[in-house]
């Protein structure tokens, strides 16, 4: 009797812990629901919408050129957007005019339904700084995959371009990885993950983030709102950077430029999860990098740091462009 009692206890307590659980999904779907409604009823983009082809693109600047001084040019990493900028781009613009972008299909840019390869995106902004009336020369500054984009960039403006910084940039040896199947475990962990994000999940940890709660409120506002929902809403057909590693001869082919300033950043933390995932290889990528691009390139190894120099050591990035300005 004693042991049905107990039984009967366990199925009531599962019981209602299903049903608590049931209405903690519902009400985080509405909840996220309701807050992409207002994010796209009153977010703002603080820079202008540019016309690039069939679509408009969102273009930041601030700051003007002193004493002769390039434009710098910020190129961020996959899927990020603009705002990934917001602890260096204001030190740079005391000096001189700086622009951060979104590419298609993120943050405040429209979307295309293209397999934009990296010759693609870069054409891309080369119309967008036309367009917007952004001369040259410039200062081009790249983040992971924007390493790609800016070196490709260089390669075809040589003559416009008065240096060249990378920030834990993307290399051509991780082309032969991006092919390898993903095993089960982890497609069931990117379900998981899109789950939380349309219950959301992601919106209420960006919000208790201490880094968001110490940065501007319009900038930590759009942060959230594009970072909680950029797995739910794709605004292009394919992923941003979809072909980056299918047509890597176009990277490859950028050759050593010269003289041109360079600088590689790499962070000590994302240098080892890379010798732990492709081996001990690794080490030397992106120092070997730097001698590739150019007879006038710095190797700077950044200590204490995640993938996202900018925003854990900007002082770093900020001195490494500081260098480059008159």
């Amino acid at each position: 009797m004693q042991k049905i009692k107990k039984s009967s206890k366990i199925k009531h307590f599962i019981k209602w812990l299903l049903i608590v659980v049931l209405c903690l999904i519902v009400i985080g779907f509405v909840y996220e629901q309701m807050s992409e409604y207002v994010d796209a009823k009153t977010l703002k983009s603080p820079g202008q919408l540019i016309q690039v082809g069939d679509h408009k693109m969102h273009i930041y600047c601030t700051g003007e050129n002193k004493n002769g001084n390039p434009t710098v040019i910020f190129e961020a990493g996959d899927g990020d957007n603009y705002t990934t900028w917001h602890k260096v781009q204001p030190e740079i613009s005391i000096f001189t005019k700086v622009c951060s972008y979104d590419r298609s299909g993120v943050g405040f840019s429209e979307g295309t339904t293209d397999q934009r390869t990296n010759d693609d995106v870069v054409t891309e902004l080369e119309t967008l700084l036309k367009n917007a009336n952004v001369g040259g020369p410039y200062i081009m500054v790249g983040h992971s995959l924007g390493g790609f984009y800016t070196r490709l960039f260089t390669a075809k403006n040589l003559t416009q371009v008065d240096g060249l910084v990378q920030i834990d940039p993307s290399v051509e040896q991780l082309a032969p990885f991006e092919n390898e199947s993903i095993p089960v475990i982890g497609k069931v962990q990117n379900s998981v993950i899109d789950s939380l994000f349309r219950m959301g999940v992601a919106r209420i940890v960006m919000h208790i983030d201490p880094s968001i709660a110490n940065i501007d409120s319009d900038v930590a506002n759009i942060e959230i709102a594009f970072n909680s929902t950029a797995v739910l809403n794709p605004k292009n057909k394919f992923p941003d950077g979809n072909k980056a590693f299918h047509n890597i001869n176009e990277i490859e082919s950028t050759s050593n430029f010269g003289s041109l300033p360079v600088i590689v950043l790499s962070a000590d933390q994302s240098q080892q999860d890379a010798i732990t995932a492709f081996g001990s290889s690794a080490t030397n990528w992106q120092s070997d990098l730097a001698k590739k691009l150019s007879n006038n390139s710095k190797y700077i190894m950044v200590q204490n740091c995640s993938h996202y120099i900018q925003k854990d050591q900007p002082q770093i990035v900020i001195d490494s462009i500081k260098s480059f300005l008159k």
